[in-house]
């Protein structure tokens, strides 16, 4: 009875690896991008690798860029208002700030409505190939982007350009950041104007 069990688990380990080797060589990278494709998952953009949730597809001229290269800290617009992270012990939260100093007002807006936004803009879609003196009219500080590990990213914008602070000749357009900051600010319950982005 013991040798025909060891025969039946000698059967089952050859089988399993017949089928691992089977499954390694199908696995191309077209047939990879294709089981990614039908699962609505795409992989991620510079700077923020790994498989991303299935967006739109690509126009010509339109490339991912990555928002959360590492985790956000804060979301300062022009405006002397906020959206912050905040630690209280343990717990993380989400906040609204508004004004400066003695004035300044801070409410919460709900970590996993935030958690959300993130993972929904975490990347968005952008067309380059604007010349930076598009941007000489009208431009004004729009948004600057705050890090956990120190670092920033500000946007500038002039009507539908945004021009980063760190490589100001290489203004770009992006619907979907633009959207995406508005979207914040009804989330953190500030005025969303045409003046603001």
């Amino acid at each position: 009875m013991k040798s025909v069990s060891i025969y039946i688990r000698l059967g089952v380990l050859v089988i399993a690896l017949v089928l691992v080797f089977a499954g390694m060589k199908a696995m191309t990278p077209q047939a990879i991008q294709g089981a990614f494709s039908a699962l609505g998952v795409e992989p991620g953009a510079a700077g923020q690798p790994g498989l991303q949730s299935g967006g739109k597809p690509l126009a010509p001229g339109e490339e991912r860029r990555t928002l959360c290269r590492t985790r956000l800290r804060a979301i300062r617009f022009a405006d002397d208002r906020a959206v912050a992270e905040v630690t209280k012990g343990m717990k993380l939260d989400w906040t609204a700030e508004e004004g400066a100093g003695e004035k300044k007002s801070v409410r919460s807006i709900g970590y996993l409505e935030m958690e959300k936004w993130l993972s929904q803009h975490c990347q968005f879609l952008a067309a380059t190939g604007s010349s930076a003196a598009e941007m000489a009219v009208g431009q004004v500080p729009a948004v600057v982007f705050e890090f956990i590990d120190g670092s920033s990213w500000g946007l500038s914008q002039a009507g539908a350009l945004f021009r980063p602070h760190s490589d100001p000749q290489t203004p770009f357009s992006s619907p979907d950041l633009q959207a995406a900051l508005v979207e914040l600010r009804e989330l953190a319950g500030f005025p969303v104007d045409s003046k603001s982005p």
